[in-house]
């Protein structure tokens, strides 16, 4: 929606050059005053959402000022800084780099898709009257098998920021604190068109407490108000959880996606330990075989950085390349 950020204008070039729009709080008389300069002679109904504290880049494609090109955003911030208890994510990785099976592949090609098409299959197909807007998506898998990296790939390539939510700031010993909490961030990450991830969300998400005292109570209540929230959040809200069986079914029966992460099966840790091993500078390294790497350990993504991150110290501290034994003796028997 344009009345969800404000666009203030940092300078505006020559129609030949580019312009700079900061994008702040909701206003939407500035943010239309903002754009109008560049998006003349015909403004945008809505103008372009992006996150709050984002610096746009707007060109004039064939110097010609009633074409204006968005080149994205520059730099990405909170809009209410320390406020919102969560930090903004950012990858380098692309999908290239997500080593998963196909099903995993596919589940994570639908989350795309509804993100992408969501208004028209709701609007223009009439699936509005049976479903609300946004997505929320489980990850589920063992630990170190991608799921936070996928949701960071995912955003990138939906050219969304990634909230990665504190849990330790959200939930709160004081009662309303953790209202309070999700109140911010859920109204920041709409008005900042963000993607939210929760991860490792049985923590949160988990399975609510027999009540004996009024604190248990009060804590149900709590995670009745966050389970609302995320059914209303018109964003997408992407959890990740090592144990599928934690999740309250309540929440679960909201959930219109579920994907699961599966370990890696021989040919896919032969790439994993293939890109691994290809990262690391070659002067540092002796010959490794990667294959019989893959097929004597059955290790996940995440575990296979972790071994090779103890070799690589052990061959620092020895001052000398990295070894197969090093790599072998962090594995462990």
């Amino acid at each position: 929606m344009a009345d969800l950020i404000r666009a203030e204008v940092v300078d505006i070039a020559d129609p030949q050059g580019a312009g700079r729009i900061r994008v702040g709080a909701p206003d939407l008389g500035a943010e239309w005053r903002a754009w109008a300069p560049v998006l003349r002679p015909d403004p945008l109904s809505a103008p372009p959402r992006f996150a709050p504290g984002d610096i746009v880049l707007v060109a004039f494609e064939g110097g010609k000022q009633d074409s204006p090109v968005v080149l994205g955003a520059l730099s990405s911030r909170m809009a209410a800084g320390d406020a919102v208890p969560a930090q903004v994510m950012e990858t380098g990785h692309d999908w290239n780099d997500l080593v998963v099976a196909a099903e995993t592949r596919e589940g994570l090609a639908g989350v795309v898709a509804w993100v992408r098409h969501e208004k028209a299959i709701l609007g223009e197909w009439g699936f509005g009257r049976h479903a609300r807007r946004g997505a929320r998506v489980l990850f589920h898998g063992p630990p170190g098998t991608g799921k936070t990296l996928a949701a960071t790939v995912l955003a990138r390539d939906l050219a969304m920021p990634v909230w990665r939510v504190d849990l330790s700031r959200t939930v709160s010993k004081y009662i309303g604190e953790t209202e309070k909490n999700l109140r911010a961030l859920f109204d920041a990450a709409e008005a900042g068109n963000a993607i939210l991830l929760f991860d490792e969300a049985d923590a949160l998400f988990g399975k609510r407490s027999e009540v004996k005292d009024s604190h248990d109570r009060y804590a149900n209540i709590e995670i009745s108000y966050l389970l609302q929230r995320l059914e209303h959040f018109e964003g997408l809200a992407i959890l990740t959880s090592n144990l599928e069986q934690d999740i309250d079914p309540a929440f679960a029966r909201r959930l219109t996606h579920m994907v699961r992460f599966s370990m890696p099966d021989g040919e896919e840790r032969l790439r994993l330990w293939r890109r691994a091993l290809a990262a690391l500078p070659p002067s540092r390294v002796e010959p490794l075989d990667p294959a019989a790497l893959a097929d004597g350990h059955a290790l996940s993504g995440g575990q296979i950085m972790t071994v090779l991150r103890a070799a690589c110290l052990a061959a620092v501290e020895r001052g000398d390349a990295l070894r197969e034994g090093d790599v072998r003796a962090a594995i462990g028997p």
